[in-house]
């Protein structure tokens, strides 16, 4: 959002104008009905725009906290994608809003200590405005910065989670790999076109069957002795 500032005028430019424009609205119903809008100046409209901003920013701000809210709760359910896509738009909302309103905390730091002042004559009497805004900014600040450092620790967890899942089925998939490999050795050598021992006896199939059977059990028994499985 663009605000230009005038001692008799204030002027914003901005992609969604609900929130100014709904405060805009109030005002003007108010004065239809006759009750009269004392502002001494443009700076105290400009601080009324701002603190309208600036609640409308805390309540979508604390949206947000419900988000990672949500993810947490999420986190141990089987829903990987869904969960991916949650974290990656609520880190992106945060980093937009941490780069909206991090440059603010300097400049209202400068209207507060009266170094930066508006077009009132009364310098101090609009000190405490300031202050007000700068306390909104610095707590929009704060909950930026906790939700983020929230959203990385969940963010580490589901992929420590992903990693140990992925861990653990390669586990598997290498001891599957290594109780099928004597089978494969076995039948592979038994499938060659040269004279082995016992190819001609009417009880040598069954007989390599079972003795690949007790070869595929003694490494299922050695693993499971092993808590390898």
């Amino acid at each position: 959002m663009k605000i230009f500032w005038g001692k008799e005028y204030i002027i914003s430019i901005e992609k969604s104008p609900w929130g100014v424009s709904q405060l805009f609205e109030e005002y003007e119903e108010r004065i239809q009905n006759g009750e009269e809008m004392n502002f001494r100046n443009s700076d105290i409209l400009l601080y009324r725009i701002l603190e309208k901003l600036m609640t409308e920013s805390v309540y979508l701000l604390r949206k947000v906290g419900l988000d990672v809210e949500l993810i947490n709760r999420e986190l141990l359910q089987e829903k990987q994608v869904k969960i991916i896509e949650r974290i990656s738009v609520t880190r992106k909302n945060l980093i937009l809003i941490n780069t909206i309103f991090k440059p603010q905390l300097r400049l209202f730091h400068l209207f507060e200590t009266g170094k930066v002042t508006g077009f009132t004559d009364d310098v101090e009497y609009m000190e405490d405005y300031w202050g007000n805004i700068l306390d909104y900014l610095q707590k929009v600040w704060d909950m930026t910065e906790d939700y983020e450092e929230l959203i990385e620790g969940l963010s580490m967890t589901f992929d420590s989670m992903q990693t140990n899942k992925t861990n653990e089925t390669m586990k598997i998939l290498t001891l599957v790999s290594t109780i099928i490999l004597p089978l494969t050795f076995i039948t592979g050598l038994y499938g060659m076109n040269v004279a082995l021992p016992f190819q001609e006896a009417a009880w040598a199939f069954w007989g390599i069957m079972g003795f690949m059977a007790v070869v595929a059990t003694a490494f299922y028994i050695y693993f499971r002795h092993k808590k390898m499985m």
